[in-house]
């Protein structure tokens, strides 16, 4: 298993799709302060609940039990990354989103994801692309998130060992995602005219000991077969500023 890395260390490629996944905050843990946040840090780590990525400028998309039935308890931080080894104490107001609306109509086009949705578009982010194609076994596939409440990492490509076309899910090996990965998107290895798709969100990360006493994880992501369609399918309002990328 390769081990995950600060994002400032991965590759270009990477921290520019970074950029458009976030930390889901507990609303308590983000203070305003001005034309800034103060992120209310414990030993370097803030109370994340999970992980999301844009899918339109004002709209994040997550796991469905991230936030369960409501987004009012918590807020998104983009850019929560290690500069120089250390977790940033404080945020500029443009990277935080907290007045979070929660479109639960997602759930019957796209099950096991939420929409959250904000006034304020994001227009210096580029909404990220979910993929329609199944993914196969064998395939190889990374992840950007945030685990444990840390900075933003980075997880090498891992192979997918079990893809189903009956089931909703696929299962990857020795991705290295714990608790707070969440609803980090998984990217397609392969290039997809020029970009890395995302195929999948986790769900599940399960750490198993080996005789060697290595250990081995295996992560549980929710197809994004059908969260394209549900991306696809967002009224016109949601997407505004779509154009602003184009």
């Amino acid at each position: 298993m390769s081990a995950p890395c600060e994002i400032e260390q991965s590759p270009s490629y990477v921290r520019a799709l970074a950029r458009s996944v976030c930390a889901i905050v507990f609303r308590e843990a983000v203070l305003r302060e001005g034309d800034t946040y103060r992120l209310l840090l414990d030993q370097g780590r803030l109370p994340i609940r999970g992980t999301g990525f844009l899918v339109a400028p004002n709209v994040v998309a997550t796991a469905l039990h991230v936030v369960g039935h409501s987004g009012d308890a918590y807020a998104l931080v983009f850019d929560f990354v290690s500069r120089e080894g250390n977790a940033p104490s404080h945020i500029a107001a443009g990277h935080v989103r907290d007045s979070l609306r929660l479109d639960s109509d997602v759930r019957v086009i796209a099950p096991g994801y939420v929409f959250l949705r904000f006034d304020d578009p994001i227009i210096e982010r580029t909404p990220l692309a979910p993929s329609p194609r199944f993914v196969a076994r064998n395939q190889h596939v990374f992840a950007i998130g945030h685990p444990a409440g840390t900075t933003m990492k980075y997880f090498p490509a891992a192979r997918v060992v079990e893809s189903d076309n009956n089931r909703p899910v696929f299962t990857a090996s020795d991705v290295g995602t714990t608790c707070g990965n969440s609803g980090s998107p998984f990217f397609s290895a392969d290039l997809n005219d020029g970009s890395h798709d995302v195929v999948g969100a986790v769900i599940a990360s399960i750490t198993r000991g080996r005789h060697d006493a290595c250990g081995y994880s295996q992560v549980t992501a929710v197809r994004t077969t059908r969260l394209a369609h549900a991306v696809n399918a967002l009224h016109p309002a949601a997407c505004r500023m779509r154009v602003v990328h184009n």
